[in-house]
């Protein structure tokens, strides 16, 4: 083989080596383009463990520890002791919610939009995001009614009061403008701004104790939640609460005109002191609605030494909620 043609062997054999590097990267770069797309489809672009790195305090001068989650993140419980958090997933889209689309700010024609308000029980606490009832009430809505669109989209967050909850609507809601707001109260009598620092040094302390360790391996999850929520109760007392949530909430209904349902747990000792005061709104006004039984779940539908409920019981709340909002006409579904 002459010089010539050892150059061109090696030349070749080179090109054929670039060619096959070329080759490599463009399928990386592909696979991690549509990976990303197709995270993008579930507005998940980051996965993390869920901790302080994935909470944004975002404190006003009245609600010093208010927060929300990372906007474009997924995520994952794992940090959390409670067994059946294992594996679960919560697309956060890029306004900070648990949800799996974007909704555009201005209201497509022909659409229906409903906000949905609350705490854990919203946000969908031990389930992924499309197992939410906010997500499964959308999926049945736009499944059984045919003649116009519908979005839910999910303003719920676990750790709120009521206070928070309304600052979260004014803070992320306002701005879609929604046809009708759907608002699960569990809780009347929490009060977070004590509630939250009281909590964090509660649990603080049982750590180094071991007390926590000890309550998760009996399957006390909530303990130091429960004792910070006493010690508030015992200081602020319970009625001066309530009486704050009314005032708020009332508030709030003042300025939103348009169709609002209230939803409480069913209490089979006495009636909540705000649901009598829902009792009066819906009475007096025809776009306010109240229901304490959408959330009469059976037993198995809740996880075990929690109460928050699971995929199943998300599901039921939703088709509740569904044959309630076609029962009483606040939606047409033809």
């Amino acid at each position: 083989m002459n010089t010539k043609e050892k150059t061109l062997f090696n030349f070749k054999n080179k090109s054929i080596f670039l060619a096959v590097i070329i080759i490599i990267q463009l399928v990386f770069i592909g696979c991690l383009y549509f990976g990303i797309m197709e995270k993008k489809k579930t507005l998940g672009v980051s996965i993390s463990p869920i901790d302080k790195a994935d909470i944004i305090i975002k404190g006003t001068e009245e609600l010093k520890y208010f927060y929300e989650p990372k906007p474009n993140t997924v995520i994952n419980d794992i940090n959390l002791r409670v067994p059946y958090a294992k594996d679960i997933e919560y697309c956060i889209n890029s306004d900070s919610l648990n949800d799996r689309y974007d909704y555009k700010v201005k209201k497509p024609k022909n659409t229906f939009r409903i906000i949905t308000l609350g705490d854990s029980f919203t946000y969908g606490l031990y389930v992924n995001t499309k197992d939410n009832w906010s997500e499964k009430l959308e999926d049945k809505l736009n499944e059984e009614c045919k003649d116009q669109h519908f979005e839910v989209i999910n303003l719920g967050m676990h750790g709120y009061d009521i206070r928070y909850e309304i600052e979260r609507y004014q803070k992320r809601g306002v701005k879609y403008k929604p046809d009708l707001l759907i608002w699960l109260i569990i809780d009347e009598s929490r009060f977070d701004e004590k509630l939250l620092p009281l909590n964090q040094k509660i649990k603080k302390d049982m750590k180094k104790s071991g007390e926590f360790e000890d309550n998760i391996k009996e399957g006390k999850y909530y303990e130091s939640w429960i004792k910070a929520k006493t010690q508030v109760l015992e200081e602020l007392g319970e009625e001066n609460i309530i009486a704050y949530h009314e005032r708020i909430i009332n508030e709030l209904n003042k300025g939103y005109n348009n169709r609002l349902l209230f939803l409480t747990r069913p209490n089979n000792s006495t009636d909540r002191k705000l649901d009598k005061y829902f009792e009066r709104l819906a009475l007096n006004n025809q776009n306010r609605f109240f229901s304490k039984e959408i959330m009469n779940l059976k037993s198995q539908m809740f996880f075990p030494n929690d109460g928050h409920p699971n995929a199943q019981g998300h599901l039921t709340i939703a088709g509740n909620i569904f044959n309630y909002l076609v029962d009483k006409r606040i939606i047409s579904c033809d």
